[in-house]
């Protein structure tokens, strides 16, 4: 009997440790490092600006096999610090669970927003709008974070314009 209690708590101890370092693993792989300022952000960044994600389309379908789905965002705009950028706004990225690509979207979270325009690669994003050449992203180490949680930077930026 007191063998017992040893081998199950060893396999439940196994089975948590397991469980932890893959967590780990999978939450410390991007390494990253995030910038310095807001302004270090912007001239990063092809556009900046706050708004709310009103539409969180998934091109992938969330499973094992597509771990970090595709998305097209699409933003209520408020305010913009950096180029081009209308009323609503499209950003066509990956769901981040743990890279450094894309970002944790959620629909109806307000965004301070830094992104990138690169070539729409069709042979990576197949299912993407081909009608535009090139597209915005997104970096977990761009800068983009909740609003909420930008508050330095916003402080940093002072106000922007309307859309």
């Amino acid at each position: 009997m007191f063998n017992n209690k040893i081998l199950t708590s060893t396999i439940i101890l196994t089975l948590l440790t397991l469980t932890i370092t893959v967590n780990i693993q999978q939450t410390i792989s991007c390494s990253c490092a995030l910038p310095e300022s807001a302004i270090t952000a912007l001239n990063k960044s092809t556009v900046v600006f706050s708004g709310k994600a009103i539409k969180v389309k998934y091109i992938d379908p969330q499973t094992q096999d597509s771990p970090e789905p595709r998305i097209i965002v699409t933003f209520k705009v408020d305010q913009v610090w950096k180029g081009k950028v209308g009323k609503t706004f499209e950003i066509q990225t990956v769901f981040n669970k743990w890279t450094c690509r894309g970002f944790f979207f959620a629909e109806g979270n307000e965004y301070l927003v830094f992104s990138y325009l690169r070539k729409n690669d069709p042979s990576e994003y197949p299912n993407f709008d081909k009608k535009y050449s090139n597209i915005y992203d997104v970096s977990l180490c761009s800068g983009t974070n909740l609003l909420s949680q930008s508050k330095s930077f916003l402080e940093e930026l002072g106000k922007g314009k309307s859309p």
